[in-house]
């Protein structure tokens, strides 16, 4: 049995407008709340952290953490809640459908406070039709990999152009006015993973059996792609103020395999010593936290800092299987088999 845990910190941070990026105060913090939920397969906060989506298997659905507003997907529509991306308010979401399923991938808007499903890039080819030839396949618009604009005013995606190609497109939550913004020369079969900041995207271009590839990132504009570390990194995340992305393994727990590097390229740093699984960032800063394997969670104030405990299980996972999840004053964990997690600690 799988157990979800939110936990609720408090944060302490310095700096002000126009300063360093602000610095979490690790020392400040502790755990003072928690409040588990019920079994589901993944999960994941809203950027408030006071909703949760979840898949326990019938489809993605969505609730408040204190167990109220539930509300699910039509069960019809097989949706990726993997790479789902949350509005910035919180109101909404945008998914594609399942592409590693064999579905044809469009581009969906679902509305959490009303449940209104809308699909903003039909283009006519049916979910299931890119199995069906190489026509139906090159006549698919292929759009993956969501993600809103900071001011919710657009959503940014990635569409196969061709076996060589692919394009950042935005459009408008509505679906009105979509362009396309720049075009990438990576191939879309190895295209694994990416993740969006305010003005830049990242992505893996891996080999065909996923076990070598390289990291590379370009500005929304269309500039020169950067090439900023070689490996197989199928989880990206970028920091909240966008100069660092975090690149790491999916795999078996290991020594300094999750590692980060600044956008303008350099030599990546360990998150920390030892044992690092399902890195995150804070909502704010460069601080990190992770679990080190099995089951205890730490945080440090900035990449390579010196670690702080939080606590401590006989397991501990990320409840959307990649990473945790860090909201303002709120992560999110998974307990291990039959470990029940209810600690108050105020500081």
């Amino acid at each position: 049995m799988r157990r979800l845990c939110v936990f609720v910190i408090g944060v302490l941070v310095s700096g002000c407008a126009g300063a360093a990026p602000p610095v979490t105060d690790v020392s400040a913090l502790r755990v003072v709340d928690e409040l588990a939920q019920p079994t589901a397969l993944t999960a994941r906060l809203s950027p408030g952290g006071n909703t949760l989506l979840y898949n326990d298997g019938a489809g993605p659905c969505v609730r408040g953490v204190d167990g109220t507003g539930q509300r699910c997907v039509d069960e019809d529509v097989h949706l990726d809640t993997q790479s789902a991306a949350w509005s910035p308010d919180g109101t909404r979401l945008a998914f594609t459908d399942t592409h590693t399923l064999g579905l044809e991938p469009d581009l969906w808007v679902y509305d959490v406070g009303n449940g209104e499903l809308t699909n903003l890039t039909d283009d006519g080819v049916p979910p299931g039709a890119i199995g069906g030839g190489p026509k139906v396949y090159e006549d698919a618009d292929m759009d993956v990999y969501p993600s809103w604009s900071p001011d919710g005013a657009r959503i940014r995606f990635l569409r196969r152009t061709d076996a060589e190609h692919v394009a950042v497109m935005s459009i408008s939550p509505s679906g009105a006015d979509p362009r396309q913004e720049a075009s990438v020369a990576t191939p879309w079969a190895r295209l694994r993973a990416v993740a969006w900041s305010a003005e830049r995207f990242a992505w893996f271009a891996g080999s065909r059996d996923g076990e070598s590839g390289a990291v590379y990132t370009a500005g929304l504009a269309g500039d020169e792609p950067r090439r900023l570390i070689d490996g197989a990194y199928p989880i990206l995340s970028f920091s909240a103020d966008g100069q660092y992305l975090l690149v790491d393994e999916r795999g078996l727990p290991a020594d300094g395999r999750a590692r980060v590097v600044r956008v303008e390229g350099g030599t990546a740093v360990p998150v920390a010593s030892g044992s690092v699984t399902y890195p995150t960032w804070a909502p704010r800063g460069q601080s990190l936290a992770y679990v080190a394997a099995p089951g205890t969670l730490r945080v440090v104030a900035r990449p390579g800092g010196e670690p702080k405990d939080l606590y401590k299980a006989a397991e501990l996972g990320a409840a959307d299987l990649d990473n945790l999840d860090w909201a303002p004053g709120v992560l999110l964990v998974l307990a291990g088999v039959d470990v029940p997690v209810v600690l108050t600690i105020d500081g």
